[in-house]
């Protein structure tokens, strides 16, 4: 299979949007290939998954200090003697971090 052939494929692959981004960077800068920018506009997407991934983790370990916070006083304690609103919030929060983490897992591309 030749260079052009695959290229080809992957250009067919990408949305409206994407091409204009390739064709407009071509545009601008003729001795590059295709391959080159299509490689390129990937390259900012991983990017910018990574970004939105990261965001995601702080988040979600916003939520975990919470839990944590909410918890540290009754370290050692019965359950039983922890205010049935602080163990709600705690679980809040920890249902929340773990939302979170399974939209890292999506935006990284774990199942």
């Amino acid at each position: 299979m030749r260079k052009n052939d695959t290229t080809l494929r992957k250009l067919r692959t990408l949305s409206k949007e994407d091409l204009i981004q390739i064709i407009a960077y071509l545009d601008s800068r003729p001795y590059c290939s295709a391959e080159y920018a299509i490689q390129r506009l990937q390259h900012e997407k991983d990017m910018e998954n990574i970004d939105k991934a990261e965001a995601v983790s702080k988040q979600a370990t916003r939520c975990r200090m919470e839990y944590c916070d909410l918890m540290s006083p009754y370290k050692g304690k019965p359950i039983t003697d922890i205010p049935r609103p602080v163990l709600e919030q705690a679980a809040k929060a920890l249902e929340q971090a773990e939302k979170l983490d399974k939209q890292w897992d999506r935006l990284m591309g774990i199942k």
